[in-house]
């Protein structure tokens, strides 16, 4: 994980927690599944199924808005399509959950740190 940028995201968020690292882990996803090379050139279009802390990842390493890339689908279900605009592939990525009872904390640890296909769904758009 890019702890650089983690902290960079948090600043961006305004707190750390289990919501934007679901979110932020998503989006790593997404960097690797649609062979995006560098967050800052990538032309990517979400559509967010929350509101809530995860989309303010996307928001913030992807440069997805509301105003030009985002649509936001208020469901309250932690998923996420990514469209990579320059390749014409498509992903979407939901999160599972986490079974074991686990503090703030060591939620957060496990979804930034464990693999993640204990924690999320990958699948592609057609």
């Amino acid at each position: 994980m890019d702890q650089e940028l983690w902290m960079k995201s948090i600043e961006f968020h305004g707190h750390e927690c289990p919501g934007l690292a679901i979110g932020f882990r998503a989006c790593q996803i997404a960097k690797e599944a649609l062979e995006i090379e560098t967050l800052e050139e990538a032309d990517i279009a979400c559509i967010s199924e929350t509101e809530k802390c995860p989309v303010d990842a996307v928001r913030f390493l992807f440069g997805c808005t509301e105003e030009r890339n985002l649509t936001i689908k208020r469901n309250g279900v932690p998923a996420f399509s990514f469209m990579n605009h320059e390749n014409g592939m498509g992903i979407r990525v939901m999160f599972k959950g986490i079974k074991e009872e686990l503090d703030r904390e060591e939620m957060k640890r496990k979804i930034l740190q464990d693999p993640w296909e204990e924690f999320f769904w990958l699948m592609d758009l057609i």
